[in-house]
């Protein structure tokens, strides 16, 4: 999700820019809380860590 928003905004620190609005707008969260789990993702380092994922749907 933090590459989608990235995207879309242009947002130097996408990640900062999603929690923001998910703490203004209480029914985006609960919408990403229950709609986009967390799954694990190799980062670029190597590491898994969990993340927002989501479908095009």
């Amino acid at each position: 999700m933090v590459d989608i928003v990235e995207v879309l905004t242009g947002s130097i620190n996408p990640r900062d820019y999603l929690k923001k609005i998910r703490k203004r707008d209480l029914e985006l969260n609960s919408f990403l809380g229950t709609n986009c789990p967390q799954v694990p993702m190799v980062t670029e380092s190597g590491n898994k860590r969990k993340t927002l994922a989501g479908t095009v749907e």
